[in-house]
């Protein structure tokens, strides 16, 4: 209907191309609101301008157009329900006397017949009714008459040539879609067939024979139009007759969405180029009209895209309405391209049907064709890629409620990620604004405000890309441990919408999975410098040992890529594949590391059977050794004595311990490795075993300790109770073995108490030792002297003190000597029954107790003599007190 609009202004100077979309939203309104009653037109300036209401500067133009509307319009009755006209200033009815007095009075009747009929599209050649003609010679002479006739035969000459321009007009309205093309040729074939009805009817021929006797100069312009009216005819006839092959399908596509128009348009052009190979008006003769009908699909397919796409779901959005927009988008995109490339493929298709026929071919000017779909292509384009900014920067749905934060970024850096992803936020959110504020329509390819304004929202974003990738790699810095780095690099896969994030968030995958190779060399280094000798610690099996270290290796390596392998975000590299490789050819390696070391440890048992085992086990329990090397305590016990033959150990074989501890850490590998019968069997004995041992051990560590608390002369002294435990010990150093059955246990007791009375008296004769060493320290540290700093002492004085301080130290020292002779007669007590090589150790004992007692007096009158020195003659530190 704008369309109808755009054909029927006649002001001067006035042309289709100085519409806008401002005219466009105005002419809307007319059409669609009832209570707008009139549109008024005119030229300002070379500019087209739209009225509601009759104002001061359309009061003062030239020359006025309008549109008058009676009822409601619509696309059938828009010729019937508007009223237009042209009104001229100051002249208004001048012109209408003009006009009635060059028409007389049938004029009058005629402009209301014309104007009756044109509501329905439909030309009537306007007669007085009656036989008001004569005779044709006879009316030939009536120069009145033949005025009269002239002036009708004018406003017919009007009338056809009116609707033989209107063809022209109609191509150049460019807006329309292929319906109105065809609607518009099957009025014009009614109009045209009405017309040549009119023409040949006996009134209007006798008009022309009146007019061709009096030799009229306008019957010429006459006759010539009428004759375009009947080729005129054909040809609308044609073009509807082929042009009704697309009604089906046009009508599918005016009620489309832009999925089902790609499904569309192949049957459309198939249609399409059967009228150019067939039409007889729609072919190389007239390649415009065909162009035109090329762009009039172009345009339909543009207003159904735009009826999909929604700019507020765009602008305003959120994160369901914008990912229909991206579709939306997606699909307006896919219908442009996929109608561009039909076009081409179908004219391939007729070179290659016609390559002798070149003027068949299809040499439209594309780009005529195709520039507004490129264009509104190009800006579905620059919104989807507002959109994809919508998803990466307004994260909306990721924000915790009321403060406008991302909440899943946890660590150290977390909060520093959070702000910089807010600030990002912010500054798109200002963009967005800019962009809701623009004054036109942003889908209205017409505009080409839309380019600057977009390029100043893409740089934008450029710079917010910039600030993100930064933040990308500022969030790995301060990343030690593989399962970090893979969930911040999890949580920016998921956020990256855009192109160059999602390479910087590759780039980061890369040097992840370069982190992970590097991580494996330096195992696989480790593993090469250690794998004939690795570290093991002390009660760590030879074999499973080894293996179990080589599988704590792996294992390290086996979490990262599990980590990297579940990370189902990450986009495969060329680094993936080298990861895989070099995981794999590591972990090859330690399986075949692993297996070696079983295959070692089996043959390492050798022929291990029932005989052999029997043999390991039918030894003593004990033996004597002058060094421990079998177990940690017993290393303790006997440590700081090197007594060749003196120390216990316990005589379990060490090869059974050995397997004992190599099957309890092959077991640690769940079944990977399977377990020797044999082994197996006597491994199921180890808690019997181990058991016995400790029992064992009770006996070793009591005796061993009795040992380490005692001098190599103290042993001496104690011979005789050392014999004594030896007696009750050696049937565990000879007769009972590991396979003795009932008496161990008992035989283990009666040891144990034996060694625990012998320690109670080794006990005792240190406790007894201490304390007389204890009195010869006090007895040591007396002064015989009383001398008190800054006293002078009288003759007599100092005599009698010096007597009362000997009567005393005298009193002490036969203190100290009844304990010591206490002491001894104690100890003496554990060995009064002993042999003769006892008692003389114990008489060198005594001797040894003498001397310590010596000792002591003697350093107790030096000290004292030492101390009268320093009074009579003073020292470096003191005056002489004489």
């Amino acid at each position: 209907m704008i369309s109808w609009l755009q054909g029927h202004i006649q002001l001067p100077g006035y042309d289709v191309g100085l519409w806008s979309v401002e005219h466009e939203e105005k002419a809307a309104a007319f059409l669609n609101n009832p209570r707008l009653c009139q549109l008024l037109c005119y030229m300002s300036n070379g500019k087209l301008h739209f009225s509601a209401t009759l104002d001061t500067e359309a009061t003062s133009c030239e020359k006025l157009y309008y549109f008058i509307r009676s009822e409601e319009i619509r696309l059938n009755n828009i010729d019937m329900s508007i009223h237009h006209g042209m009104l001229s200033r100051g002249t208004a009815m001048q012109s209408l006397l003009e006009a009635m007095g060059q028409v007389f009075g049938p004029q009058l009747f005629e402009s209301s017949t014309e104007s009756t009929f044109a509501a329905s599209r439909k030309t009537v050649l306007y007669l007085p009714s009656g036989k008001f003609l004569p005779s044709v010679p006879t009316a030939a002479k009536n120069k009145e008459l033949v005025q009269q006739l002239e002036s009708i035969v004018i406003n017919w000459t009007r009338q056809i040539k009116g609707v033989v321009n209107s063809q022209d007009s109609h191509y150049h309205t460019e807006v329309s879609g292929p319906l109105e093309e065809i609607e518009f040729w099957c009025t014009r074939k009614e109009d045209l067939c009405g017309i040549l009805q009119q023409l040949q009817r006996a009134d209007v021929c006798r008009v022309v024979c009146v007019l061709e006797a009096s030799k009229s100069s306008y019957l010429a312009r006459f006759l010539s139009l009428a004759r375009r009216i009947h080729e005129n005819s054909v040809e609308a006839n044609d073009n509807v007759n082929f042009l009704k092959n697309l009604v089906t399908s046009c009508k599918i596509l005016a009620s489309a969405d832009p999925a089902r128009i790609c499904c569309i348009l192949p049957e459309l052009l198939g249609h399409i180029r059967m009228i150019w190979t067939l039409s007889g008006y729609y072919n190389n003769k007239y390649p415009e009209r065909l162009a035109s009908l090329l762009r009039k699909i172009s345009h339909e397919i543009i207003s159904r895209c735009r009826t999909r796409v929604s700019l507020s779901d765009i602008l305003y959005a959120d994160s369901i309405n914008i990912k229909a927009s991206m579709v939306a988008l997606k699909e307006s995109i896919q219908c442009g391209v996929l109608w561009k490339c039909l076009y081409y493929r179908t004219a391939a298709a007729i070179r290659l049907a016609y390559p002798s026929s070149p003027e068949l071919h299809w040499t439209f000017d594309a780009t005529s064709i195709f520039a507004q779909t490129d264009a509104f292509v190009q800006r579905c384009r620059d919104l989807l890629e507002v959109c994809e900014g919508q998803i990466q920067f307004r994260r909306k749905s990721y924000t915790t409620a009321g403060d406008n934060s991302v909440s899943f970024f946890k660590g150290l850096r977390g909060q520093e990620v959070t702000k910089s992803l807010v600030a990002i936020q912010n500054q798109f959110d200002n963009q967005i604004s800019r962009l809701c504020d623009l004054k036109y329509q942003i889908l209205d390819v017409r505009l080409s405000h839309w380019h600057e304004d977009f390029n100043i929202f893409k740089n934008s974003v450029k710079d917010l890309e910039v600030m993100y990738t930064n933040m990308i790699s500022a969030s790995f810095e301060g990343v030690n441990c593989m399962a970090e780095a893979v969930g911040v690099l999890q949580i920016f896969q998921s956020l990256a919408k855009r192109d160059a994030i999602k390479r910087c968030v590759e780039k980061k995958n890369s040097d992840l999975y370069l982190l992970f190779i590097h991580d494996v060399e330096e195992v696989r280094r480790e593993f090469d410098e250690n794998r004939r000798a690795p570290p093991l610690r002390n009660d760590e099996p030879r074999w499973a040992g080894s293996a179990l270290w080589a599988t704590a290796l792996a294992q390290n390596v086996e979490h990262s890529w599990s980590l990297l392998q579940a990370a189902t975000y990450f986009m495969p590299t060329s680094e993936t594949k080298e990861a895989e490789i070099a995981y794999k050819a590591l972990m090859g390696v330690v399986d075949e590391y692993m297996a070696g070391c079983y295959k070692n440890w089996v043959g390492s048992m050798g022929a291990l059977d029932s005989s052999t085992l029997q043999a390991k086990l039918d030894k003593p329990l004990m033996k004597r050794t002058n060094h421990t090397d079998t177990t940690e305590r017993e290393f303790l016990a006997v440590s700081t004595f090197n007594v060749k033959g003196v120390f216990l150990q316990c005589n379990f074989d060490q090869d059974l311990l050995a397997l004992f501890t190599e099957v309890q850490y092959w077991e640690k590998f769940h079944g990977e490795f399977s377990i020797p019968y044999h082994a197996h069997d006597l491994y199921n004995q180890k808690a019997k075993f181990n058991a016995m041992r400790e029992h064992v051990m009770r006996i070793v560590d009591a005796y061993n300790k009795i040992l380490c608390d005692l001098s190599a002369v103290e042993r001496r002294l104690f011979s005789d109770h050392i014999r004594k435990l030896d007696k009750r010990i050696n049937q565990g150093l000879q007769k009972l073995t590991w396979v003795s059955k009932g008496i161990i246990e008992h035989y283990v007791n009666d040891c144990c108490a034996h060694c625990a009375e012998i320690y109670a008296i080794v006990r005792r004769f240190k406790e007894g030792k201490q304390r007389i060493s204890h009195q010869c320290r006090l007895a040591s540290s007396m002064l015989l002297l009383q001398i008190d700093k800054n006293v002078t002492y009288a003759h007599d004085i100092f005599e009698a003190t010096q007597a009362a301080r000997r009567t005393e130290m005298k009193r002490r020292l036969q203190q100290s000597h009844e304990i010591t002779q206490l002491e001894l007669r104690a100890i003496f007590t554990n060995f009064c029954d002993g042999t003769s090589e006892v008692l003389r150790e114990w008489r060198e004992f005594v001797k040894e107790i003498d001397s310590q007692v010596e000792a002591a007096l003697r350093q107790a009158v030096k000290r004292s003599l030492q101390a009268l020195s320093r009074a009579i003659n003073g020292d470096a530190m003191s005056e002489p007190q004489t």
